[in-house]
């Protein structure tokens, strides 16, 4: 009777264990996204295309990395924007930044959790910073 009760508890452990890090997969997941399909909406930005255009780039990188886009702004290039826009921006970040909320829905044991979330800003000063020399 002792070992049957010793196996249950292995067992609720381990099926913890293993939800616990499906949880942490799919965060992870989310995470990397966002951060890729804002860097791939800014860089569309900076050579020039409007912001309908980056946010639709954001939301095909953000599918191809196994999350959903939710929710995408972006502002255009500084010579662009007017005064009205420039409370917009400062909640961006530089102009030519985009911010992205990706989800990744979680399996159907953990559902009732709701969607692992991430979200992560990318703009020009960004992406001159990760430039590599000579290609500035």
């Amino acid at each position: 009777m002792l070992a049957l009760a010793i196996i249950g508890a292995t067992l609720a452990l381990m099926t913890a264990a293993f939800l616990l890090g499906v949880t942490i997969t799919a965060t992870h997941r989310a995470r990397a996204a966002a951060d890729l399909a804002s860097l791939a909406g800014a860089a569309r930005l900076l050579r020039g295309a409007d912001e309908v255009t980056a946010c639709s780039v954001a939301r095909r990188v953000g599918a191809e990395n196994g999350a959903r886009v939710r929710a995408c702004e972006a502002t255009g290039a500084a010579s662009e924007t007017g005064a009205g826009e420039r409370g917009a921006q400062r909640a961006l970040g530089s102009p030519g930044s985009v911010r992205v909320e990706a989800v990744v829905r979680l399996p159907a044991p953990l559902t009732r959790l709701g969607p692992a979330r991430s979200s992560a800003v990318a703009g020009s000063a960004d992406l001159q910073k990760a430039a590599p020399r000579g290609r500035r």
